[in-house]
Parts: C-alpha cells; structure tokens; sequence
C-alpha cells in the first residue's frame, strides 16, 4: 500500500528533505501529501518572515494542490495527546490528522513516531522516503547517499550508529 497511500507530513522532514533538493522528487510520487495547518504556519508562514530557502518551492507545491493542507476532523485524538508533554502542538495536529486520514505520518523525532505507533499509525520519516525515492528509480543509492549527507549538512540529526547502517544501504 505504499505506493499510494497518504503521506502526513511534520515539519521535520517537510524542511530538510526540502533543503536537501529532493522533495521535488518526491512530488513525483503517487501518494497525497497532506501537512495539518499548524504544520503549514511552522514551516511555511514563519518560514517566509525568516526568508528560508525551503519557502517558495513549498508555496509551490501547496498552490499546485500537491501538498493540501488539512483539518483535524476528531478532536478526540488531540484531546489525548495533549496529555503527552514531549509533542508540540504541530505534532499533535500531524498525529492526529494522520489518524483521521489513515495515513502515514512522516516524521523523524523519536517522541512523535512511538505516539503514532502507540495509535497504531504507520510511520516513516526522512530516511523511509529517500528509500522510496531509490525504489522507485528516481535516485540512485549514490544520489541517495549523498541527499542523506545534505540532510545533515543542513542541520538534520543523525545518530553516528543510524548514519552507518543507513549509509551502506546508499552505495
């Protein structure tokens, strides 16, 4: 079912796949792209006042009706994660609008992906996709490589341990 079930989109992966030059690619995939609307204010409101590169291709993106941006239907789901301490409200809403839409959340921060786990919603984050990307044949695992050294170039954290394992897969 990955191959078009919907994608919930944290700012996390939204921004450094973003800074990293691949969410282009990624737009080139079947599945929906959906981010909930504090996500949108986070990444792309704040964003344009900061002047991040990321902005205007995500603007883009979002105009071109390939990345919607959604409402939380059921409050229900938001009322029980704020319970949690460790999510922000943005992960709250991509939580919970994941759980409305059955979808994927795609999200990196450890907090965030063992709450949907414990909703029971499948997870994926900046790894999974570049993983995609190589699958479906519009990276190769040297491209690969060298989007997942981007990432960290631009500031996404990447245990030495994951870095490794992960590394030999994009060879």
């Amino acid at each position: 079912m990955v191959g078009d079930e919907a994608y919930v989109f944290d700012a996390t992966p939204l921004i450094y796949l973003t800074r990293a030059g691949v969410f282009e690619l990624l737009a080139r995939l079947r599945n929906p792209f959906l981010i909930p609307r504090l996500v949108g204010r986070e990444v792309i409101d704040a964003g344009r006042e900061k002047g991040a590169p990321e902005v205007l291709l995500l603007e883009r993106l979002v105009s071109e009706g390939r990345i919607r941006i959604g409402s939380v239907r059921s409050r229900t789901v938001l009322k029980r994660l704020r319970e949690d301490p460790r999510l922000s409200d943005a992960d709250r809403e991509s939580l919970a609008l994941a759980v409305d839409r059955r979808a994927r959340l795609i999200a990196d921060e450890a907090a965030l992906r063992s709450a949907a786990r414990a909703f029971g919603v499948s997870v994926g984050g900046s790894l999974f996709l570049l993983r995609r990307l190589v699958d479906e044949g519009l990276l190769s695992p040297s491209e690969a490589g060298e989007a997942l050294d981007r990432l960290i170039a631009h500031g996404w954290f990447c245990s030495p341990a994951l870095y490794q394992s992960v590394a030999s897969l994009f060879v």
